[in-house]
């Protein structure tokens, strides 16, 4: 900023960068956890993520967060493999960086040290000495965070105002937890949310909420099919990857899970008004009364005998199938069209209560069941392999029993946004390539592919070409051609208000209106005359043209020939305005009209649109 114009390009060009190097990332890091195979679907998912490319265009710092997060822990499994110095070096320096530009980047402590523990080649002197490195590379972010910064210090006393985050709180306000997990796992899959910022509800159409609960749903219905033991099954589905052994791959699995789970439940526990904890869980399901127990029983006793038989494995998995997909496919489908910032209610057929859970808990147990006898030819080999799922339930059942301990008290206010869970982006992406070639037959796996390449690019694509962003530039340079000395122009910016909407949309009175009349004109501001004085004491302005006022104007500036006026579909009376040219003066005629519909970016919904007409008078 000291050097170049910070045009937007200019602005987005560091993430820009960085969202291209996340791909030669995500392949490391898939190399070294699955193998080759795996590894080159990451690059294709990541590459085609509608969510990422958004944030490779975002002027912030979270594309370059997550490159500097999945670079490092690439990097640490090479270097464990290796031992050589270079990857040890580009561990430190990555691990630096994804601390220093987020506070969600210090997720590398407990990824790391999981790593070497789990690690063939860990040991006492390299977790001493990984230990002793986090400690150097947290040692700056900690001591600009106590000693030098003042949020700390005000946050006891002002909440989320010290970091002014509030909006957040309002954001996630009037939603459920199910339809705020639905809604972040949309953005993740397919940049897709229909959760908006406080005051800034867009218009949805009914088509498009149907259309998002049905490619989530179908998402979710691939993935319990790729849960399955198909390769028990006998069918020829193909090994996740030669390269990756089963003890790597299962520790692979272990890492991504607590990778996921751990901080989304994290951000559950902080942002839920009255979050229900697993041991409140425990609480309710040992008060149920008996007969539930019974029939509990009964069904799962049923399910074994079933497995039991030959010829009932493939049916077992029909029925996890059909169960499984009719919990999916409710849970999110009652997630967003339930949802109180949806205009259309779901429909009365449409339960979320006793038969969802019910479903659920059948389905699991059918393919816990399946996985237990088909995991090995004879039952030492089954319990083996049934045994580290086991221990894989329970360290994250563990790992969330603690975040509800060290959670007793009241946090400050919510921090559900999928851009604060952006750290676990690139263990999605793996895991997300690691599961797709677990699904059963090629042509599902096309189509899963498929499916997720075809929606998020036609995303992307649509993000370039459809501008979804108030005309707040076109507006700006016409304010500085009429404000020139020399000008005959006069221009009517809208009248809307300075916190309207996300991110205060189309308004050209707050920063990101002064922001284009800076650069489309000549002032120079100090950051202090930009953050805390009005945008009217460095351009002329006028906003709201009425007929009385465009006559008031024009009868005080004679030499007018020129005339804009930018208002909104919604306010004001244009036909009126139109009127009043016409009794001014025969020679005034409408030259052209124009209406920029200003949309949500995130799920295209409508805000309202902004029209731009233009007179010009005759000599």
């Amino acid at each position: 900023a000291q050097v170049f114009t910070m045009t937007p390009a200019l602005m987005r060009l560091l993430p820009a960068i960085a969202g291209t190097l996340m791909i030669p990332a995500i392949y490391l890091m898939g190399l070294e956890m699955f193998g080759r195979r795996v590894a080159r679907l990451s690059c294709g998912l990541a590459a085609c993520s509608a969510f990422l490319l958004a944030y490779s265009r975002d002027a912030k710092m979270y594309m370059e967060l997550w490159v500097a997060l999945t670079l490092h822990i690439g990097l640490l499994f090479t270097a464990l493999r290796t031992g050589h110095r270079w990857p040890w070096a580009g561990w430190f320096i990555s691990g630096i960086a994804a601390v220093w530009l987020h506070a969600t980047g210090f997720i590398i402590v407990p990824l790391d040290l999981l790593i070497v523990l789990f690690h063939p080649r860990g040991n006492m002197r390299r977790t001493m000495m990984i230990l002793l490195a986090l400690v150097v590379t947290g040692a700056g972010p900690v001591w600009y965070a106590t000693g030098f910064s003042r949020v700390p210090q005000h946050l006891h006393r002002e909440g989320w105002d010290a970091i002014e985050i509030t909006w957040v709180s309002d954001r996630s306000r009037g939603h459920t937890t199910e339809a705020l997990l639905a809604d972040t796992a949309g953005a993740f899959a397919f940049a897709y949310s229909w959760i908006e910022e406080p005051r800034g509800r867009a218009t949805l159409s009914a088509w498009t909420m149907l259309t998002a609960a049905c490619l989530l749903s179908t998402a979710g219905i691939l993935l319990v099919i790729a849960m399955l033991p198909w390769k028990a099954l006998g069918h020829d589905a193909e090994k996740i990857d030669v390269d990756a052994d089963e003890a790597s791959r299962w520790r692979s699995t272990f890492l991504i899970s607590l990778w996921i789970i751990g901080p989304t439940y994290t951000v559950y526990r902080i942002s839920a008004n009255h979050p229900i904890s697993l041991m409140d869980v425990g609480k309710s399901l040992m008060q149920s009364p008996v007969q539930e127990w019974i029939a509990g029983a009964i069904g799962l006793a049923a399910i074994v005998w079933m497995a039991a038989i030959l010829r009932a494995r493939m049916v077992l998995a029909v029925l996890a199938i059909l169960f499984s997909s009719y919990s999916v496919t409710i849970w999110i489908c009652g997630a967003i069209l339930r949802d109180k910032s949806s205009p259309d209610g779901a429909s009365a057929w449409m339960p979320t209560g006793l038969p969802v859970t019910g479903a659920a808990i059948v389905a699991i147990a059918c393919m816990v069941t399946l996985a237990f006898h088909r995991h090995g030819e004879v039952p030492s080999e089954r319990w083996r392999r049934a045994g580290r799922h086991l221990f894989l339930f329970a360290t994250c059942l563990a790992l969330c029993i603690g975040i509800d301990l060290l959670m007793k008290q009241p946090m400050y206010g919510s921090v559900w946004m999928p851009r604060y869970l952006g750290p676990i982006t690139p263990a999605l992406l793996v895991g997300s390539a690691a599961i797709l070639y677990r699904l059963p037959w090629p042509a599902l796996r096309w189509f899963a592919v498929g499916l997720f390449l075809t929606v998020n690019l036609s995303q992307a694509i649509a993000h370039l070409i459809c501008d979804t962003e108030p005309p707040l530039d076109r507006i700006a340079a016409d304010v500085i051609q009429g404000g020139r000395p020399s000008s005959s122009t006069l221009v009517y910016t809208p009248d809307t208000s300075h916190t309207f909407g996300p991110n205060a949309m189309g308004s050209i009175t707050n920063d990101c209106g002064l922001y284009y009349l800076l650069m489309k004109s000549t002032v120079h501001l100090s950051p202090d005359q930009f953050r805390n004085h009005p945008v009217q004491e460095f351009f002329q302005l006028r906003q709201m043209a009425t007929a009385a006022v465009v006559e008031r104007d024009l009868s005080r500036n004679p030499d007018t020939r020129h005339l804009v006026i930018w208002n909104r579909d919604d306010e004001g009376d244009r036909l009126e305005i139109d009127r009043a040219m016409e009794n001014l003066s025969p020679l005034w005629k409408k030259r052209s009209v124009r209406l920029f519909p200003v949309r949500s970016f995130w799920n295209w919904g409508f805000h309202y649109g902004c029209r731009r007409t233009e007179y010009l008078r005759a000599e």
